[in-house]
């Protein structure tokens, strides 16, 4: 069996969530689903999973400029070399994507933040699928 899971390195922790430093992704959709992925923290305590998705695979054209600062917190020297991620909701109705606050990686790092765009950018928007 093949090992997919890969480890993410979020040095400020996710807001609300300072204490979590680090975190394990694990592929859980398919072809056809997007990159979906559970987020598990390992911090102390309980662990607390988040799903996260590319945004590409459901909103085409979603971009916003890389603040500097949080390109230098990732060691990126090009912001096109982020990989992007969007947090995922599940409700009664689907999937809500929170597209105001994506976690952006290093990918050859593992490093991550997440950045909180204005509020042009939707909390929740519907996924289509």
């Amino acid at each position: 069996m093949i090992d997919n899971t890969r480890r993410l390195l979020l040095p400020r922790g996710l807001p609300g969530f300072e204490q979590m430093r680090e975190a394990t992704l694990t592929p859980l959709g398919g072809p056809g689903v997007g990159e979906v992925y559970a987020e598990l923290s390992d911090a102390s305590g309980d662990p607390v999973r988040f799903l996260l998705a590319d945004p590409a695979a459901f909103f085409a054209g979603y971009t916003f400029p890389l603040p500097e600062a949080d390109q230098e917190a990732l060691g990126l020297t090009d912001p096109a070399q982020a990989r992007v991620w969007v947090v995922l909701t599940a409700t009664e109705q689907g999937f809500l994507a929170n597209l105001r606050g994506p976690v952006v990686e290093n990918p050859a790092t593992g490093r991550a933040v997440q950045v909180v765009l204005d509020d042009t950018f939707p909390l929740a928007a519907p996924v289509a699928g």
